[in-house]
């Protein structure tokens, strides 16, 4: 994997995928990888619902956009792949970076969790798109799906 400027690298998770806290995480990551963490982070504060968010990365992984792809209910979002492979192809992407929040206050991923993330990045990479890291949210913490090994 290509290292990024944008997002937090491997070394600056803890080795259990869980972000480390420099204000709102724990840890020492980079000015930019703390604030596009944040970034990302922020987008779940104050919702009520969970909510898939992805941002699109071109070749050289900086950033192109992101959005909000699907708002589910109090449990659970369904993902389009189909949509994040329109969406990725309309921008140019190259990588894709996803996020999502657990209202249960629990960022360790689920089985479904897994299963979706591990079916996405072969489809992905069926089509030359990397799937760069899959972030889940509470309302204190963050866990990324890279460091915790999952990808």
């Amino acid at each position: 994997m290509r290292a990024l400027q944008a997002f937090p690298s491997d070394r600056e998770h803890g080795g259990d995928g869980q972000l480390r806290r420099t204000g709102m995480f724990v840890g020492n990551p980079r000015p930019a990888a703390g604030g596009a963490v944040r970034y990302l982070h922020g987008i779940f504060a104050g919702v009520s619902e969970e909510r898939l968010h992805a941002v699109f990365l071109g070749a050289d992984m900086r950033y192109l956009n992101d959005r909000t792809v699907v708002t589910g209910g109090l449990g659970e979002v369904t993902v389009r792949a189909r949509w994040l492979l329109q969406e990725a192809f309309a921008s140019g992407a190259h990588g894709i970076v996803l996020a999502h929040n657990h209202l249960s206050g629990i960022c360790r991923p689920s089985e479904a969790d897994i299963q979706t993330t591990r079916r996405l990045v072969t489809l992905f990479r069926d089509v030359e798109i990397e799937l760069v890291d899959h972030f889940i949210f509470t309302t204190e913490r963050g866990f990324s799906m890279r460091a915790g090994g999952y990808l």
